[in-house]
């Protein structure tokens, strides 16, 4: 078979994920190897705050618990993710302006 066909095939079956860059290519990697296990079933801020995490560490940042805030460096910057619970904590504007802080583009 084609090897797009197959690479294809996997991502749509959830089976691969496209890794790091090797060289000038983009390496193709087995989900669970780069993702893990899958985390438990729950609530919609908590995937919320963890797809932040995933995101932000995805681009280099680091993280240091505070007693109600993450705090998230990317080199010499800094920018504070919450964790105290409530709605819309991490809506599209409070994620554009950590995103900002931190120097990330879209």
């Amino acid at each position: 078979r084609d090897t797009v066909a197959v690479a294809h095939g996997g991502t749509l079956r959830g089976l691969i994920v496209r890794g790091p860059i090797r060289g000038a290519e983009q390496a193709f990697v087995l989900a669970r190897d780069w993702l893990g296990p899958p985390p438990a079933p729950m609530g919609r801020e908590q995937a919320l705050g963890l797809l932040a995490r995933r995101y932000l560490a995805g681009h280099g940042c680091t993280f240091e618990e505070g007693k109600r805030h993450t705090l998230v460096r990317r080199g010499d910057k800094m920018a504070a993710l919450p964790r105290h619970g409530g709605s819309k904590q991490l809506g599209t504007g409070l994620m554009r302006a950590i995103r900002k802080d931190l120097g990330i583009e879209d």
